[in-house]
């Protein structure tokens, strides 16, 4: 899985917390504790909807060593 796919997802919830806390009426050190605390569950709900919605493309890589019989 792309690591760009993480991120883009994070940033995404960090925006939407951010939204939502501005909408609530959060703000100054009220906001910023709004987004440290909403950040969790948002995430949790969005990274689900989000992985039904638009899943994740999978990349074969070279990187690593899949058959640990060859290992020795």
């Amino acid at each position: 899985m792309p690591q760009s796919y993480s991120q883009w997802l994070a940033l995404s919830n960090l925006c939407l917390t951010g939204v939502i806390g501005f909408g609530f009426g959060a703000r100054g050190l009220t906001f910023l504790a709004a987004v440290l605390i909403g950040f969790f569950p948002i995430a949790m709900v969005s990274s689900v909807i989000a992985r039904r919605v638009l899943p994740p493309t999978l990349m074969f890589s070279d990187d690593y060593l899949t058959d640990i019989r060859k290992r020795q």
